[in-house]
């Protein structure tokens, strides 16, 4: 399909064509670091290492709100 993959724009535009329902993006890494889903994944010389990525609008609070149960 792709001759050449370095081009992430022409990848990213042709991935958006083919529906109008779905929208990509594309992520790039910043000072070796990506983050993905719920991931940051750094990357060193020889591995790479995992951690909680949490956005800088996470709160980390839960709701207390009681479940009605069904049945």
């Amino acid at each position: 399909m792709y001759e050449n993959y370095t081009d992430k724009e022409e990848v990213l535009n042709s991935f958006n064509n083919i529906t109008p329902r779905l929208n990509f993006t594309l992520e790039l890494e910043k000072d070796n670091k990506l983050n993905f889903l719920e991931l940051t994944i750094t990357k060193t010389d020889k591995n790479l290492s995992f951690d909680i990525y949490r956005k800088h609008t996470s709160t980390d609070t839960t709701s207390d709100i009681p479940q009605k149960q069904h049945g």
